[in-house]
């Protein structure tokens, strides 16, 4: 650009010498056409320049053309140029993209039209890049990045138009989802005149349909709590009071069947808060919480089904907080705190063989997170390995999924998650070979994650009064 620079302004002033060293009365009028210094898909800005010019101008301006032989084309006039000699400058809209067109300078010189040589140029072709969210209800903006948007830009999801609220730079369009049609799952569509670009990746509508079951038969507010589910039995309690430091000792069981409640004959005498938990398997936590602190449970337990308890032999380790994860022949806890606080982490994984009734230290890990494992979030076991919600390292309010195998006890990334915020709670679900990850506190959105490609989809968020 600065050689092709140099050389026009060597080429003026050669003319502007010339045109000096000439006597005033063979001094010819000159127009020069100069160089596009702007151009998009359907926007052009043009340069040129009167030289030489020996009365009034009366008018100037450009011609454009498909055609080379400039057959009937589009004058764009600037009308008299009242500062004589000199640059002038045209923008012009309406180009076709894609298109080749050739364009030459021209003034109405004392009467006389003078024009420049012609040029050439080609308007671009639009392109799209990403779009962004990837789901969401109608009604959501959508931003779409590309190049080349010209106005008339017209965006579709599957069959439907969308309304656009705006288009940045020709480059930038955000578009409003319209409401869900029949299928959740639709190709966005940018249109930009007489072309048709589709994204490959599928903008997802939130689909899905809950349905309340029952309502719990006790009143008391219960959280830090042990949940169970074996067969048809989910099995619920323990835990703390809401805003009370006392512990709750009762347990219920949930026939999922015909979603009765019984409440179940625990033979436990102290309760506890926070414990590990599996289908069938909880132990540890704390077994007591006042203003002078807190004492670590030592006890284990199995629900064997139909109001059945077994007390296990007491736990080698103290542990608040800590995830579970159950396998055939084994359990495995990994993560939690130790006594003495939120900042005495737990870096060794436990495992217990169910035949023999034994525990073992099988490995241990420090977290790559900022963040340590416990089940203050979400985490789930398939196939042999465990996996946790963690925060981004560096990014605020980012989340991502772990992945620890049991067996090698590797330990590495798996999957970003398509939510932010600030997260606690929420649950983990594995059904077949997906799990639904969501409901974290004061959140009602629900994801799910296929556990074989990696895809994630979003679900129908809950919708509950309380």
């Amino acid at each position: 650009m600065k050689k092709k620079l140099r050389l026009t302004v060597l080429m003026f002033g050669q003319l502007l010498l010339l045109a000096g060293c000439l006597p005033q009365d063979i001094r010819e009028d000159f127009v020069l056409t100069e160089e596009v210094i702007y151009i998009s898909g359907d926007k052009v800005r043009l340069t040129g320049r009167v030289v030489v010019a020996n009365g009034d101008i009366t008018d100037h301006g450009f011609y454009l053309s498909e055609n080379e032989d400039f057959a009937s084309p589009t004058t764009i006039s600037l009308g008299a140029k009242e500062n004589g000699l000199g640059r002038f400058i045209a923008d012009y809209s309406g180009l076709k993209i894609g298109t080749q067109y050739y364009y030459k300078s021209y003034a109405i010189i004392g009467g006389k039209e003078i024009t420049g040589k012609a040029e050439e140029f080609a308007s671009l072709q639009p392109a799209i890049k990403y779009f962004t969210p990837a789901f969401g209800d109608g009604g959501t903006k959508v931003t779409i990045v590309g190049n080349n948007f010209t106005e008339g830009t017209k965006v579709f999801f599957g069959d439907t138009e969308a309304s656009i609220e705006s288009v940045n730079d020709e480059s930038v369009i955000v578009a409003i989802a319209p409401p869900l049609g029949t299928n959740p799952d639709v190709n966005i569509r940018v249109v930009v005149q007489d072309t048709t670009m589709t994204f490959t990746d599928i903008y997802q509508y939130p689909y899905g349909v809950w349905q309340l079951e029952t309502t719990f038969i006790d009143n008391t507010q219960l959280y830090e709590t042990a949940f169970l589910q074996i067969n048809n039995e989910f099995v619920f309690g323990l835990g703390k009071e809401y805003g009370s430091f006392d512990l709750n000792l009762k347990m219920w069981s949930l026939d999922l069947t015909n979603y009765s409640w019984t409440q179940l004959n625990f033979p436990g005498f102290q309760g506890t808060t926070s414990p590990f938990v599996t289908a069938s398997y909880w132990g540890a936590g704390k077994e007591e919480t006042t203003f002078s602190g807190s004492s670590f449970s030592p006890y284990f337990w199995q629900y064997q089904g139909n109001d059945t308890f077994e007390l296990l032999p007491f736990l080698p380790f103290r542990l608040y907080k800590a995830t579970a994860h159950e396998t055939n022949d084994y359990i495995y806890i990994i993560g939690g705190f130790l006594p003495g606080g939120n900042d005495n982490y737990n870096p060794i994984v436990y495992r217990y063989d169910k035949s023999s009734k034994s525990w073992i230290v099988s490995g241990s890990f420090t977290s790559e997170s900022t963040m340590p494992i416990s089940s203050d979030l979400p985490y789930f076991t398939y196939n042999n390995n465990a996996y946790f919600v963690m925060p981004i390292v560096g990014q605020q309010g980012g989340y991502e999924i772990w992945q620890y195998d049991l067996e090698t006890n590797d330990f590495g990334y798996f999957n970003e998650m398509p939510f932010s915020g600030t997260l606690e709670g929420g649950v983990a679900i594995v059904k077949n070979d997906k799990v639904y990850i969501g409901l974290f506190t004061n959140y009602t959105d629900l994801y799910e994650l296929d556990l074989l490609n990696g895809t994630w989809t979003v679900k129908k968020a809950v919708s509950y009064t309380h």
